[in-house]
């Protein structure tokens, strides 16, 4: 049960018992806002560029619920549920009398061992009569549709609130470490990168995720849902540590349905470094063996580069487009180059011809993208693990649409209530499009920038 005793404060604790259901000056929303980061912020893992005062009612609502399972005290609880309410909270109601007739309860107790206290009792007692009194014009049948959406919005935020918490409270955790280049000896000969990658003959902490691979799968699941079966394998593979990612993977699918997006944005979740490459028309294999000092300058292979950029052995490495890469005779053929690159036992010991020596990229993970696999010849892809990716169907078109947004939401630093909702019936034309599998991400997102653009006043195209 929460804590009935408030965190002592100098009054703004005790604003949220003057009730939601009258008029909330916006200077006692921000002293609210700013109480509730004071006493819970850190516990809650409210993020800075959380604006809680013009959050939308979903999150806010989310909040409050993590809020009671921490036990954490009424007057946060409180203070969490009158922002929600004034930012049009339907399902906050409820809880809001629960807290009111808990806190009323409490200080009833104290009143008839201390004595004293009929003034706050006889407010916090009209505050409940209005509440109740709000609640009582509510038909529940009658705006089933709008609660069921409120709450299902609210526990998708509260899924994510508590992985951001989890990604907050645990950090990163490097325990082991490896030299990727331990037998490098010169770096003379590569121009001007001397100094960026001599750090490939120290040992370097191997990144760990900060998270269970559960939780990442969870958020991932509600972000793509078109691809919630094999968010559970995507996140083992990203969040798993090296033995969940000695075999490289494969992403097969259609063109724009999230195959990058989802690999982009589980890296992004957990913090893991992560560098893209488009194999599309690539011309030679340097790129994965590096360039020797013969020709005019020598440079290291993209992942050895990549892991000394980021200080990491372990890095996420991504190659978009293997069923167009190429190649020749001359400079290698991509394909040939990948068969050893992913072989486990040749890829801890493999020769750079940039460093023109042996590196260690056996915890680098490999993961590729592609729209098919009949351009692939059969003894690389025996070499990967391969999940095929299907294309949103009709029921996923509408959080699909709600995460595009998100997204768009958070590129013009706005709130999402900001932008105008997509109405039923476009919504219903888009499902058409999903039924003859033409609708993609792609087509998402320009729905939302152009309700976006409309809402700056500017034509939609």
């Amino acid at each position: 049960m929460a804590n009935e005793n408030p965190l002592p404060d100098s009054g703004a604790a005790k604003i949220w018992t003057k009730g939601p259901c009258r008029y909330v000056p916006a200077s006692d929303r921000h002293r609210m806002a700013d109480f509730i980061r004071e006493a819970a912020g850190s516990a809650l893992s409210i993020r800075s560029d959380m604006n809680l005062v013009e959050a939308p009612k979903e999150p806010l609502f989310a909040l409050a619920v993590q809020a009671k399972r921490m036990e954490l005290g009424l007057d946060v609880i409180g203070s969490i549920l009158v922002l929600a309410v004034v930012r049009g909270s339907t399902v906050a109601l409820p809880a809001m009398a629960q807290s009111l007739e808990a806190y009323l309860e409490a200080r009833s107790a104290e009143a008839n061992r201390l004595g004293g206290g009929f003034d706050e009792r006889l407010e916090l007692k009209q505050a409940l009569r209005d509440v109740r009194t709000r609640m009582s014009t509510i038909s529940i049948i009658d705006e089933f549709d709008k609660l069921q959406k409120e709450l299902i919005a609210a526990g998708n935020a509260l899924t994510l609130g508590e992985a951001w918490g989890q990604f907050h409270r645990t950090g990163n955790n490097g325990t082991t470490h490896r030299v990727v280049a331990p037998k490098l000896k010169n770096l003379r000969h590569i121009e001007g990168g001397e100094e960026e990658f001599r750090i490939l003959t120290a040992p370097m902490p191997l990144w760990k995720s900060p998270v269970p691979v559960e939780t990442l799968a969870a958020v991932l699941s509600l972000e793509f849902p078109h691809l919630a079966k094999v968010t559970g394998e995507i996140a083992a593979f990203v969040a798993g540590g090296s033995a969940a990612s000695l075999r490289p993977i494969l992403l097969v699918g259609p063109a724009a349905i999230g195959k990058d997006s989802i690999l982009r944005r589980a890296a992004e979740l957990v913090g893991r470094p992560h560098r893209e490459y488009d194999l599309a028309g690539s011309s030679d294999s340097r790129i994965l063996r590096g360039t020797a000092k013969g020709w005019s300058t020598a440079s290291p292979s993209f992942a050895v580069t990549v892991c000394a950029q980021h200080h990491c052995p372990n890095p996420l490495i991504q190659y978009s487009e293997l069923d167009r890469a190429g190649g020749g005779r001359h400079n290698g053929v991509v394909h040939e180059t990948l068969l050893a690159l992913c072989e486990p036992s040749t890829r801890k010991k493999w020769f750079d011809d940039g460093l023109g020596s042996e590196v260690d990229l056996g915890d680098v993970a490999l993961v590729f993208t592609a729209n098919g696999i009949d351009d692939t010849p059969q003894p690389l892809l025996t070499r990967l693990r391969i999940l095929h990716l299907d294309r949103p169907a009709p029921e996923h078109v509408a959080e699909i649409l709600e995460q595009a947004r998100r997204r768009y939401a958070a590129e013009l630093n706005v709130s999402i209530e900001d932008l105008p909702e997509i109405r039923p019936e476009a919504v219903e034309k888009l499902k058409v499009v999903a039924r003859a599998g033409r609708f993609q991400l792609r087509l998402a997102d320009r729905v939302v920038r152009a309700l976006g653009d409309r809402r700056k006043g500017r034509p939609a195209h």
